[in-house]
């Protein structure tokens, strides 16, 4: 048998049910104890995932600046904590996991009879060779994915992360074409980033860099930077939706027609955004995820801040799970006079235009959005001057 089939067989929680959080929560977290008792719910009411509804919703605010809030085993049961990495300077969100969770709950969804049938809809098999290039450091998502795909999947994973003195993107690169890796993982922005470096020391993408796919994650992307970045690796870019304190939430399937709902980590629900500036079509609102992998910090009903749709249709796939459209982020929202726009909406009409740089930086002024576009080497290789960047951003404004 081989480790990662051992560890599939092993290390797995068959339980999922939701009941079993809800007794837990109530019996060994003060915080879930006292959310229950002015909800006057005992956890005894809460048999199976419809009754979820009646708990109270859990905020970001809630839990921020308190390590240990949603702690319900002892710290020394605590083998591995990670933090949010949002460059406000508002208290941090801090997640703390047991190797229960690790080597349970985190790998629950690869045993036999799982939601999943293959275990996720990610195209990697155990004979792959990814590269990991997320975040390591402070952020789950580099360690999150390498778990996944080398514990759960079986394939090989070369952990280059996202930069750093150890890689920098020049040997990201070149570990990349030397090893001839099959799959890149990575965020939007640092796929873009890979693939500028890329032709500055010479390698040609398609020919010495020939990944099957590249996966998205970490960060909002729109259809228009996706189209974007397939354009730039010449080959299939899939999106996955993920957050420091859920994990997993939803991944896309080969067919690319919404993001299937991770069944064995989280339960998903779609809420009203309250939000009466932004405007969302019906059936869109605030994604509220219970976490049903993790026992060491539970979260129940949280909000997550991402905006999307739910859609129970068949998906050519053959996954039954529930797919979400995503929409964008809460917190990422340009207010346009007495308009609110996500973010996701302006890049996905900026990446459209094809003289338009990834890189640009948006001014809202009352009710008008001015696009400023950096300076950038164009196909030709001649370096744009800052006129004419000024310029290329009046024209596109």
């Amino acid at each position: 048998m081989s480790e990662s089939a051992f560890l599939r067989e092993q290390f797995v929680n068959p339980f999922t049910e939701v009941q079993e959080i809800a007794f837990l929560a109530y019996g060994c977290s003060e915080f879930y104890r006292e959310k229950l008792r002015r909800a006057k719910l005992c956890p005894e009411e809460i048999r199976s995932i419809a009754d979820l509804s009646r708990l109270p919703l859990t905020t970001r605010e809630e839990i921020q600046g308190k390590p240990w809030g949603l702690l319900t085993v002892p710290k020394s049961r605590i083998c591995q904590i990670h933090a949010s990495t949002s460059l406000s300077k508002g208290p941090r969100v801090y997640i703390p996991f047991s190797d229960d969770d690790l080597y349970r709950g985190g790998l629950r969804p690869f045993t036999r009879g799982a939601s999943f049938s293959p275990p996720l809809p990610m195209l990697v098999s155990e004979k792959d060779l990814v590269i990991n290039a997320l975040p390591y450091e402070v952020s789950h998502l580099g360690l999150l994915f390498h778990r996944i795909l080398q514990d759960g999947v079986g394939a090989g994973v070369v952990p280059v992360g996202k930069g750093g003195f150890y890689s920098v993107p020049e040997k990201t690169l070149q570990i990349m074409k030397d090893l001839k890796g099959d799959h890149l993982f990575t965020t939007p922005a640092y796929a873009i980033h890979l693939a500028d470096k890329a032709g500055e020391v010479g390698y040609e993408i398609g020919k010495d860099l020939k990944p099957k796919s590249v996966w998205l994650a970490g960060e909002s992307c729109s259809p228009g930077l996706r189209r974007r970045i397939e354009a730039i690796w010449k080959t299939y870019v899939f999106l996955s939706l993920t957050s420091l304190e859920c994990g997993p939430i939803a991944l896309e399937c080969g067919e690319k027609n919404g993001l299937h709902v991770a069944t064995g980590y989280v339960f998903a629900e779609i809420i009203p955004a309250n939000d009466p500036v932004l405007k969302l079509p019906e059936g869109v609102g605030e994604i509220v995820a219970t976490v049903l992998w993790r026992r060491s910090s539970p979260l129940i009903r949280y909000r997550t801040g991402l905006i999307g749709s739910m859609e129970d249709t068949a998906c050519p796939c053959g996954l039954d799970s529930p797919r979400i459209r995503f929409w964008g982020d809460l917190t990422e929202c340009l207010e346009l006079g007495r308009s609110k726009v996500p973010l996701l909406e302006v890049e996905d009409c900026l990446t459209e235009l094809v003289e338009t740089s990834p890189w640009y930086y948006l001014r809202p002024q009352g009710d008008v959005l001015t696009v400023l576009v950096p300076p950038r080497y164009e196909a030709t290789g001649k370096k744009r001057t800052e006129r004419e960047s000024r310029e290329k951003a009046t024209r596109t404004t």
